[in-house]
């Protein structure tokens, strides 16, 4: 009882504190962390490891030591996720939204399908065993980066266990999970790992000699130049960069270490327990949430991972309105530049800087289907986060250049089409479609289901935008219809969002048409890009249509 008292009462103090020290570290920090709000949200655990935040609005860490992964929600719930979980240690999700592990007394990394299944990606070099793969981070390439320390082969964080291997390696798993590379042999203990905003660098944290070191990532994935980026005072834990380029370094301190691009410290985070991780995440992707000691907290940061600032899973012209609407402010979520702090206003730097990313994916979990339709040639159109490949029909054009994000596909409104399997069923829960396009006549339809619903099409008389999307049998309501041209000739990016209560259309960012729904029809159908769900003559697109995206959650566009 008297432990807990001493808990308890330490833990008073520092909320009474913290905001103190943070305003008492290196000059500049304050202008990344938002002052007095670290906040404790989960405790009573045993080793807290692995934070990773899902898009669908939860956040997912393991205890290694109680063999657990556990999923918090932002109302305060906390229940089980999965246990036994092979005592796993880092998470991270890859780009089709499946939870990789690393598993320390499986002594693999595993990845969790869609449906739950669990199954093993790698668990042995040139015929040994691993000693206990230890953190992952995905490239968005897919393919996945892993450290592979002994921390593992003991009770506490794992089982008993003989290494096998004579190193601890850091390790490289192509994206179709055919071939294991090994990185890099020369680390003692290599720890966590992350990229750089731009994946030209990848950071190791070795907890042996308390250094974290640096390696340009070549175009083949492999490594080079290792160098020391910072001598940590401490072991040094996970990782995790912001979008302006700094280092977030766990260490076995009650402090997360901050660093910019070139190394030098910023400041500190400073919690009431060891650090062990960290991840960003909550709605707006400003959250550092820190696995520390037996509990979670989470701070309110002034930075974002990646500079999406209206989350819809890629950075284009909407993140530049929103950067323009703050134009001349102090704005901290769009001044960016330059880092590693911003320099108070938003201005010429920031719009810079933003465009390097511009048309950057998001490694989004919920992101279902992506067609960019960026192809020179050919009858398919790729999908970039997975296999459900569109079949092109007729012959429409490619425009490698030609379209609103690079390459898009031009339809003559008469037989060309693209036809491709469901990428998600309407009545499972919220999910939104979107897609630029171009051109396109009144009653043209650009995704419909076949024999089911036209999800985006134009009315027959003054070509203003509309979805059938919606209610099961009786009930069911009439379609949604807008007062928004979209047959104007000009580039339009068009969508229509579910949140599970309301249906809405949104057109060029703006939502110009809305109703109550609180179910949608159940569909399995599959889809098609540029005609209605019958196919009937006068309903083909003719026009360009590019970057058609499906999510299985509700975005702002």
């Amino acid at each position: 009882m008297r432990q807990i008292g001493y808990l308890r009462m330490g833990l008073l103090l520092f909320g009474i504190v913290g905001g103190l020290v943070l305003r008492g570290q290196a000059a500049g920090i304050d202008r990344l962390v938002e002052a007095d709000s670290l906040e404790r949200i989960a405790t009573g655990f045993r080793f807290t490891e692995g934070p990773v935040w899902h898009p669908d609005g939860y956040l997912l860490f393991t205890d290694i030591a109680a063999n657990t992964i556990y999923k918090w929600t932002p109302d305060g719930t906390v229940e089980v996720f999965r246990t036994p979980s092979g005592h796993s240690n880092g998470l991270t999700f890859d780009r089709e939204g499946r939870l990789i592990a690393c598993e320390h007394s499986n002594r693999q990394v595993s990845r969790t399908e869609l449906n739950g299944t669990v199954v093993s990606l790698v668990g042995e070099y040139n015929g040994s065993r691993f000693n206990s793969p230890n953190d992952a981070v995905v490239k968005s390439d897919g393919s996945i980066y892993f450290t592979d320390p002994p921390f593992g082969l003991d009770a506490e964080l794992g089982v008993p266990g003989t290494q096998e291997l004579p190193f601890q390696g850091v390790y490289r798993l192509s994206p179709d999970g055919e071939t294991l590379e090994l990185l890099e042999r020369g680390i003692s203990r290599p720890n966590g790992l992350a990229f750089s905003p731009d994946e030209k660098v990848l950071y190791v944290a070795n907890s042996m000699d308390s250094n974290v070191y640096a390696f340009d990532v070549q175009p083949n994935g492999l490594l080079a130049n290792r160098r020391v980026f910072a001598h940590i005072s401490g072991w040094p834990d996970g990782m995790k960069v912001d979008m302006r380029g700094n280092l977030y370094v766990t260490t076995n301190t009650s402090l997360v270490r901050v660093y910019d691009s070139e190394g030098t410290q910023l400041g500190n985070i400073v919690t009431p327990e060891s650090t062990r991780n960290c991840a960003f995440g909550g709605d707006d992707n400003r959250t550092l949430f820190i696995t520390a000691g037996r509990s979670v907290y989470r701070v309110q940061m002034k930075v974002q991972a990646f500079p999406d600032f209206n989350g819809d899973g890629i950075v284009d012209s909407a993140d530049m309105c929103v950067m323009v609407d703050h134009w001349h402010a102090d704005y901290p979520l769009c001044d960016i530049a330059p880092t590693p702090f911003g320099d108070g206003i938003v201005d010429v730097q920031d719009l810079i800087l933003l465009s390097e990313y511009l048309f950057q994916d998001v490694n989004d979990p919920t992101l279902m289907a992506h067609w960019a339709l960026d192809e020179a040639e050919g009858d398919i159109a790729q999908n970039s986060v997975g296999d459900n490949f569109g079949f092109v029909i007729g012959s429409p054009v490619w425009q490698p250049v030609g379209g609103q994000v690079e390459g898009a596909l031009q339809l003559d409104g008469i037989d060309d089409v693209i036809s491709a399997g469901p990428a998600l069923n309407p009545a499972d829960g919220p999910f939104s479609v979107l897609a630029w396009i171009r051109g396109g006549a009144a009653g043209q339809t650009v995704i419909s289901e076949p024999g089911g619903a036209n999800w985006l099409s134009t009315d027959p008389l003054e070509g203003y935008l509309m979805t059938e999307l919606t209610s099961p049998g009786r009930s069911a309501t009439p379609p949604l219809l807008s007062e928004t041209t979209i047959t104007d000739g000009q580039w339009h990016r068009i969508g229509f969002v579910w949140d599970g209560s309301n249906r809405t259309l949104y057109v060029d960012g703006v939502a110009v048409a809305q109703d109550m729904q609180d179910s949608l029809e159940s569909s399995s159908n599959g889809l098609y890009i540029g005609t209605d769900k019958n196919m009937q003559p006068g309903t083909y697109f003719s026009g360009l249509i590019d970057d058609v995206r499906i999510y299985n959650r509700a975005v702002k566009p």
